[in-house]
C-alpha cells in the first residue's frame, strides 16, 4: 500500500509539472496574438485547475503588465495594480521564485518607486542566505540550472540606479552597495560600484576610498587600476594617478594601455607646468620689492590642448623640420581665452579658491561669426568657440596662474636683477634669441630651441608676442573708444628694430591672431 502511495505520488508530482510546463509554454505563444479574450479565458481556466501554480501569476503579470504599458507610462492604471497584485500572489505561494522576485523589483522601478525597489533588493539579499542553492526560476527550474546568477543580476539593479543618475537613485544605489557587502565583504565589484555611486555624488574623497579597496582586493583587473588612477587625478592628487597610470600602461588591454600613456603625457605637462614656473627677485612695485614666478617658455599648444580640450592655433601644424609640432606655442586666442585658461589650469594644479580672475557676462563666439572667421583665418580648421568679450576682475594677491602685467614683463624679459641691460631678451644679437622676421621662414617654432636670457626664460622676444594683463585704449577718427590689451616681445613677423624689449603692442582683446600667444606668472608675495 506505502509503494502505491508513493507511486502515486511521484506521478501526481511530475502530471502537474509537466502540465504547469505545458501551460506557460502555451501562454507565451497566446501572448504574441494579442487575443485579450482568449488570453483571459486562458488564464481563468488555468488558475481553476492550479491556481497556485506560480507561473500562472508569472502569466497574470505579464498579461496585465503589458496591458498596463500601452495604456501609460506610468504603471498608476488599474492594469498596473492587477500586474502587482498577482505578482505578489504569486511570491506569496513560492517566495523562492526569483523570476518573480525580479520582476517584482523591476516593476517598482519602472514605476520611480525606489524605495520599494531598494527595499526588496534588501530583503533578498538576506533571503539569499537563507535560499542560496534553492532559488527557482522559470517553470521551477533551478536557479543553478539556468544562464541567471543572483550576484550578477544585484549588479545590474546598482547598475541601473548608477545611470539613472538622479540624487535619489545614486544614495540607493551607495545604500544597497553598502548592504551588500555585508554579505559580500570581499566583492571588488561592489565597492566599485560604491565608488561609482559616490564620484556622482559629488563625494569623491569617499569614491576614492571605495575605488582604492577594489583595486587591492582585485589587483589583476584594469578596469578598477584605472578606475583609481581616474580618482586620484580628479582630486588633483597627481603624484598617485601619475603611481596607478604607470601601473595601467603595463596591462595586458591594449586600450587601456594608450588610454594609460596618454594621462600620463597630460599628468606630466601639468607637472612640468610648476617645474618651469622661475623665481623673479627684486621686482619693484608701487615701492615695495617683492617676487613673482614666470613660465620658463610660452604655453605651448599640447598643454592649452592637455587643458582645454582643444587646439585653437593657426599654425596647428607643418612644423618644420625637426621640431616638434605640440611644443609650438599656441595662438590665435582672445585675450579671454587665455584669462580663462589660467583659471582652469589654477583648478587643475592649486585649486578653485586661488583664481586671479572672476569672469562674468561672458560673450562666445557663434555661427553669426564664420564672416569674421573667414576673415581671420580662411580655411584652419582647428578654429573652435571662443570667449569674445567678458566683465574680467582680476585678484593679483591670489597664488593661481595669471598673465603678467607688462612691467613684470619688460623686469623678467630683461634679466630681472640679473640683468645685462640687453637690447632683446639675453642678447644684443636678436638671431640668437629670437625668432623674427629674417630667420623664422615666416612661422612660430617649437619654444625653447634658441638661448634664453640671464633668468633662463626661452622666447621672451620673437615667435609669438605675449598678452598681458594691461588694458589701453584706442580711439578712431569717429571718436569711437575700444579697449586693446599690451602684447610684449614682437612675433616670429616683426622685424629687428621692432623687436626691442621697451617696445610693445596694443591689441585686440578679441579675437585673437597668429601671432599672439601668452606666458604665465604667479604672485610670490613681498
Amino acid at each position: 500500500m506505502k509503494k502505491i502511495l508513493t507511486a502515486i505520488f511521484i506521478f501526481l508530482y511530475f502530471s502537474i509539472s509537466v502540465f504547469a510546463i505545458d501551460k506557460i509554454d502555451e501562454f507565451w505563444e497566446l501572448s504574441d496574438t494579442n487575443n485579450y479574450e482568449e488570453i483571459e479565458a486562458y488564464l481563468a481556466d488555468w488558475k481553476k485547475s492550479n491556481k497556485k501554480d506560480p507561473d500562472l501569476y508569472l502569466a497574470y503579470f505579464t498579461y496585465y503588465f503589458e496591458r498596463s504599458s500601452q495604456a501609460s507610462t506610468d504603471f498608476t492604471d488599474d492594469f498596473a495594480k492587477k500586474a502587482e497584485e498577482y505578482l505578489n500572489k504569486g511570491i506569496s505561494y513560492n517566495p523562492k521564485r526569483l523570476d518573480l522576485q525580479f520582476k517584482r523589483v523591476t516593476f517598482y522601478s519602472l514605476k520611480h518607486d525606489y524605495k520599494k525597489e531598494y527595499d526588496l533588493l534588501v530583503k533578498l539579499l538576506s533571503l539569499d542566505k537563507k535560499y542560496k542553492t534553492k532559488w527557482l526560476w522559470e517553470k521551477n527550474t533551478p536557479l543553478n540550472q539556468t544562464d541567471t546568477d543572483f550576484k550578477t543580476s544585484m549588479y545590474d539593479f546598482i547598475n541601473f540606479m548608477i545611470i539613472t543618475r538622479t540624487e535619489e537613485t545614486l544614495n540607493y544605489a551607495k545604500k544597497l552597495s553598502l548592504e551588500f557587502l555585508k554579505y559580500y565583504p570581499s566583492d571588488a565589484d561592489v565597492y566599485e560600484y560604491t565608488a561609482i555611486a559616490c564620484f556622482y555624488l559629488g563625494d569623491l574623497v569617499s569614491a576614492k576610498e571605495y575605488f582604492k579597496t577594489s583595486y587591492e582586493l582585485d589587483k589583476n583587473d584594469y578596469i578598477h587600476l584605472a578606475d583609481l588612477a581616474f580618482i586620484c587625478f580628479e582630486l588633483y592628487q597627481y603624484d598617485e594617478a601619475k603611481y596607478y597610470y604607470e601601473l595601467l600602461s603595463q596591462t595586458s588591454n591594449e586600450k587601456y594601455r594608450e588610454m594609460a600613456v596618454d594621462n600620463l603625457h597630460v599628468i606630466n605637462l601639468l607637472l612640468d607646468c610648476i617645474n618651469d614656473m622661475i623665481t623673479v627677485e627684486g621686482y619693484e612695485s608701487d615701492g615695495q620689492t617683492s617676487s613673482f614666478k614666470i613660465g620658463k617658455y610660452e604655453v605651448t599648444q599640447e598643454l592649452y590642448k592637455a587643458v582645454m580640450g582643444t587646439n585653437p592655433s593657426y599654425y596647428h601644424d607643418k612644423a618644420l623640420p625637426g621640431e616638434n609640432q605640440d611644443r609650438r606655442p599656441v595662438e590665435f586666442i582672445s585675450w579671454y581665452d587665455a584669462v580663462y585658461f589660467c583659471n582652469m589650469l589654477t583648478i587643475l594644479l592649486i585649486g578653485p579658491e586661488e583664481l586671479c580672475y572672476t569672469l562674468t557676462n561672458i560673450v562666445y563666439k557663434t555661427d553669426d561669426d564664420e564672416a569674421q572667421k573667414e576673415k581671420f583665418i580662411k580655411e584652419t580648421p582647428t578654429y573652435v568657440t571662443f570667449i569674445k568679450s567678458a566683465d574680467v576682475t582680476i585678484n593679483r594677491g591670489k597664488k593661481g596662474f595669471r598673465l603678467p602685467t607688462r612691467d613684470e614683463w619688460y623686469f623678467a624679459a630683461s634679466g630681472g636683477i640679473k640683468s645685462q641691460n640687453y637690447k632683446y631678451a639675453g642678447s644684443n644679437d636678436i638671431s640668437q634669441v629670437a625668432w623674427y622676421f629674417d630667420n623664422s621662414n615666416k612661422t612660430t617654432h617649437e619654444v625653447g630651441l634658441l638661448n634664453p636670457n640671464e633668468l633662463g626664460l626661452y622666447d621672451m622676444t620673437g615667435n609669438v608676442k605675449e598678452y598681458c594683463e594691461d588694458l589701453a585704449f584706442y580711439t578712431n577718427t569717429k571718436n569711437e573708444v575700444f579697449p586693446r590689451r599690451l602684447q610684449c616681445g614682437g612675433n616670429f613677423f616683426s622685424k629687428e628694430d621692432s623687436s626691442d624689449i621697451s617696445l610693445y603692442d596694443e591689441g585686440l582683446e578679441s579675437p585673437g591672431n597668429g601671432g599672439c600667444g601668452f606666458r604665465l606668472v604667479q604672485s610670490v608675495g613681498q
